[in-house]
Formats: structure tokens, C-alpha cells, sequence
């Protein structure tokens, strides 16, 4: 839903007139493809079903396109930013000898 939000709230800023049941219902079904096409991430495959259906709604495909782009720049750096954090954290938490112990 937080991925969903992130692509909303960046469509409306890019002045897409789309809302945002619509634009959960593209991303869930956008994901749910991707999934099957065995990219690592998705990356690709998402982002042309993103531009395609975006299309379907009365976006140019420039529009289109660019909110993707950004959208999964976003997202997909706040995942590895707040990763990253959590492994850092985590690392100074655990003890790594006793992980080697296992």
C-alpha cells in the first residue's frame, strides 16, 4: 500500500487524473505480472505494464513514463535505504560470533 501511495501521490503531482483506488489496483496488478516474469525486481516488465494501462487511462505516454521512473526510483531507494539501516543496526545489535556458532 506504501508503494501504492508513493505512485499516487507522484502521478498527482505530474498532474495524471487518476485516483487512488486506481492507482493501487495498477501497481498490485503491475507487481502481481512482474512477478511471473522472473526479473529480479520486476525491473522492466513493471514498469512497461505501468505505462501501458497508464495509457489506458488517458496519460501520454511521456507522462507516463517519467511518473514510473520516478515512482520506482523512490521506492525502490527507500527500500535499500531503510535495508541498509536495518543491517547496520542489526549488526552492532547481534553478535556476529554467535551467529557463526549456529
Amino acid at each position: 500500500i506504501l508503494d501504492g501511495l508513493s505512485f499516487y501521490l507522484i502521478f498527482i503531482a505530474l498532474g495524471m487524473n487518476i485516483t487512488f483506488l486506481a492507482t493501487i489496483s495498477l501497481v498490485s496488478f503491475a507487481l502481481l505480472i512482474s512477478i511471473v516474469s522472473f526479473l529480479p525486481g520486476g525491473l522492466g516488465s513493471f514498469e512497461v505494464i505501468m505505462v501501458v494501462f497508464l495509457g489506458m487511462f488517458g496519460v501520454t505516454a511521456s507522462t507516463a513514463t517519467a511518473g514510473v521512473l520516478l515512482a520506482r526510483f523512490v521506492t525502490i531507494w527507500y527500500s535499500l535505504l531503510l535495508g541498509g539501516f536495518a543491517f547496520i543496526y542489526l549488526s552492532k545489535v547481534i553478535n556476529m560470533k554467535d551467529l557463526k556458532k549456529i
